[in-house]
């Protein structure tokens, strides 16, 4: 069995368990989509953190939208396969900020879906959207793609992001050296 590990970069912005929960549960659809572009744009703040020198900081301030800094990362290395799936859902959430009438069409999120399926995973298999359950908070709440509606499968698309670009961030900062870790006892499972 392998050794565990405790990882002291911010991850946990963007992995938050109850934040994920609350995405996948939300009945409304424009929460739902809020949700995930939470999650994503914490991601890209944590991204950038890591990778924009202390000294260097400052001149990142003026990054006030969502496409600014997913430009400046894509810049810095992330992978143009998780940049093309993030604008998608950013994409899907200005459609719900600009119509408050506005659902989930099944064509963008099918869309969405296949450009999550697509981006890369580095250190370990995360299965296509499709093929993944998601167990919600309450016991024996199973949630699948293509179940319910075209929210639950937008919910399922955008926590697989999530785990890829998880995936993808530490990867990338055990590459660079800039993983921070500790030994950590086994989880119970």
């Amino acid at each position: 069995m392998g050794e565990y590990v405790e990882i002291h970069n911010n991850i946990i912005k963007f992995m938050d368990t109850k934040a994920i929960n609350k995405l996948i549960l939300t009945e409304d659809e424009i929460g739902c989509a809020l949700r995930a572009q939470l999650l994503f744009e914490q991601f890209l703040f944590v991204y950038l953190d890591e990778r924009i020198e202390a000294n260097q900081k400052r001149f990142f301030q003026g990054l006030k939208y969502f496409d600014q800094r997913l430009m400046v990362a894509v810049a810095f290395g992330l992978p143009i396969e998780l940049a093309d799936a993030l604008k998608a859902a950013n994409k899907i959430r200005n459609g719900f900020g600009h119509d408050p009438d506005a659902q989930f069409q099944p064509e963008q999120v099918k869309r969405f879906t296949g450009l999550v399926n697509a981006a890369p995973c580095l250190l370990f298999k995360i299965s296509n959207v499709e093929e993944t359950e998601f167990h919600a908070e309450e016991k024996g709440n199973i949630i699948r793609y293509g179940a319910i509606d075209a929210k639950t499968d937008f919910a399922c698309s955008a926590v697989t992001l999530i785990q890829k670009c998880a995936n993808w961030l530490i990867s990338d900062l055990h590459k660079r050296g800039a993983l921070r870790t500790t030994p950590a006892p086994s989880p119970f499972i």
